[in-house]
């Protein structure tokens, strides 16, 4: 066991033990500051929910950035299982957001606006479900795989896709600084010529359920 969070006011009763913190320092708190910056595990939807429930569960925004997230493709069917894990039984609901660029290669077919809002229609159910939103983001190019969430930003090698072929996977922890500079090249509204990515397009922008 890593740690305990607990409600402010419960937490407020043991402000000498080091374990118990309070889920509205959680992002500050010396058991999550301390773990190791890297973690390798099994690219299957059970080893990312081992590492990432906790975030899932209590930030109030998250971003899953993969440009080649698509919830129809055979290596992304389970990728509805992380939209599970961020229910909430009380509270405001997160604001999740999905980033992914317009084509995962030369050769792949350009599709318009109604093509990926049907191909994220996959998703309306656990949504619906779990009465959660996502605001879904096409870009015209971009490389990395991120989660980046109010709580902590992860870099992720392979994205969130999965494997049936035992292979192992890398995620490394960002830096506070490099998190916010990534949500902010994923904020629109924020884009400039002074930006590292420079003037990246945003192509489509949409809402599941609409």
């Amino acid at each position: 066991m890593n740690g305990i969070i607990a409600s402010q006011s419960v937490a407020a009763n043991f402000l000498n033990e080091k374990i118990i913190s309070s889920i509205e320092d959680l992002s500050i708190v010396g058991w999550l500051k301390s773990r190791s910056s890297s973690v390798r595990l099994s690219r299957t939807m059970s080893d990312y929910l081992d590492n990432l429930r906790l975030i899932l569960s209590n930030a109030n925004s998250i971003k899953f950035i993969d440009p080649y997230l698509d919830p129809t493709g055979t290596n992304y069917r389970e990728f509805y299982q992380f939209i599970s894990a961020i229910h909430r039984t009380s509270g405001a609901a997160p604001r999740i957001e999905v980033h992914r660029k317009y084509s995962g290669s030369p050769s792949d077919p350009l599709l318009t606006k109604d093509d990926w809002i049907n191909r994220f229609k996959k998703l309306s159910a656990t949504l619906t479900t779990a009465k959660l939103k996502i605001e879904v983001f096409v870009w015209d190019d971009f490389h990395d795989p991120y989660l980046i969430s109010n709580l902590i930003g992860i870099n992720l090698n392979n994205g969130f896709d999965i494997s049936t072929a035992n292979d192992i996977t890398t995620w490394n922890k960002l830096s506070r600084q490099v998190r916010e500079d990534i949500n902010k090249e994923f904020t629109p509204d924020s884009l400039s010529k002074k930006s590292l990515v420079g003037e990246r397009k945003l192509i489509y922008r949409f809402t599941i359920p609409e």
